[in-house]
């Protein structure tokens, strides 16, 4: 198998010319360093074809061999704003986009990606969103560009978006203790994290006693 079914298999998505099909078996391949993807069966039914479940398994296929979708993501990205924005991210169906996420979290090299700037602009906007999950997935994307101030302190970010460690996590958290040439890189993510905390509204109290352990 080959990049060639890959890019066979994105085509047929992005055309919408595949309505009669509504089951697709996906099997990835694993070889060594080499990850190859490979289609083995589509079945042909009269019944209306899916593109949301079958954007879904592609996703999945690929997230598991995140250097072929690496690869081609001069087809993926482009196809990835038609659908979430950059300046309206939140458009594309949670579930949707937390397939997306996951799959741009693998990426080794996002620096080389198309529109890499795009990319890093909705990652810091999903940052702030009052879903944990999202923010998690959004940062684990922003700690792929490997940016020494902020994977230094990888296990303090991460910390802050756990259900039960962020209270304490807040508590050591000290602004001044971060070295003055690290700050533009580190204070702008911490001040989007608890921003999207303090948007949480779930809860008896609907958030309240989140924004005032924040802002205390």
């Amino acid at each position: 198998p080959s990049a060639h079914h890959f890019r066979t298999a994105v085509n047929r998505w992005l055309r919408g010319d595949m309505a009669r099909i509504s089951l697709v078996k996906v099997r990835v391949v694993l070889r060594d360093a080499a990850d190859f993807l490979t289609i083995l069966q589509a079945q042909i039914v009269d019944e209306r074809f899916d593109t949301s479940a079958y954007e879904t398994q592609l996703l999945a296929a690929l997230t598991q061999c995140p250097a072929l979708a690496e690869k081609h993501s001069r087809e993926l990205v482009p196809h990835f704003f038609t659908l979430a924005p950059p300046d309206s991210p939140t458009k594309l169906a949670r579930h949707r986009l937390s397939a997306w996420l996951t799959l741009y979290s693998k990426f080794a090299n996002p620096n080389a990606l198309r529109s890499t700037d795009d990319l890093q602009q909705i990652y810091l906007t999903l940052l702030c969103h009052p879903d944990r999950p999202l923010q998690r997935l959004s940062l684990s994307c922003i700690l792929t560009y490997k940016v020494p101030a902020l994977a230094s302190r990888q296990d303090t970010l991460t910390a802050l978006l756990d259900d039960t460690r962020w209270r304490d996590e807040l508590t050591q958290l000290n602004i001044a203790e971060i070295p003055v040439d690290e700050r533009a890189d580190v204070v702008p993510i911490i001040v989007r994290i608890l921003f999207g905390i303090m948007l949480e509204r779930h809860g008896r109290s609907r958030g309240a006693d989140r924004r005032a352990a924040v802002l205390t």
